[in-house]
């Protein structure tokens, strides 16, 4: 394996490492808006928003 390819591996590596970190914050953050939206929406008496 020549220099570029080592190179070439590394950073192939590192955006996969990238991708499924910013993967992670992403399922994160939808799943905290998920379960806030359902809680606000199931609250007794709470007709949303718009009224809904």
């Amino acid at each position: 394996m020549n220099v570029e390819e080592m190179a070439r591996t590394l950073l192939t590596l590192d955006d996969e490492a990238a991708l499924r970190s910013a993967a992670a914050i992403e399922d994160a953050t939808f799943a905290a808006y998920a379960s806030d939206y359902v809680e606000a929406m199931t609250r007794p008496g709470c007709k949303g928003c718009h009224g809904g």
